[in-house]
């Protein structure tokens, strides 16, 4: 698992909490649709910015 995986990995299960923290807020309530524009709008996110880092930085190692 590469770095970009694990910051993709944190930022779903972040966005699962903030849905299941909706659970205790009054007013608020928890939606699968919330939560699945999250995971999906962080992995694009992290991805696309992955991808501008290797192409500002070709000749050096980026995957810890």
């Amino acid at each position: 698992v590469n770095q970009t995986e694990k910051l993709v990995l944190f930022n779903v299960c972040y966005a699962a909490a903030l849905e299941s923290l909706q659970f205790v807020v009054p007013g608020r309530v928890p939606a699968l649709l919330d939560f699945a524009a999250g995971a999906i709008g962080t992995a694009i996110g992290t991805a696309a910015a992955a991808r501008v880092r290797r192409l500002k930085l070709p000749n050096q190692r980026i995957e810890r």
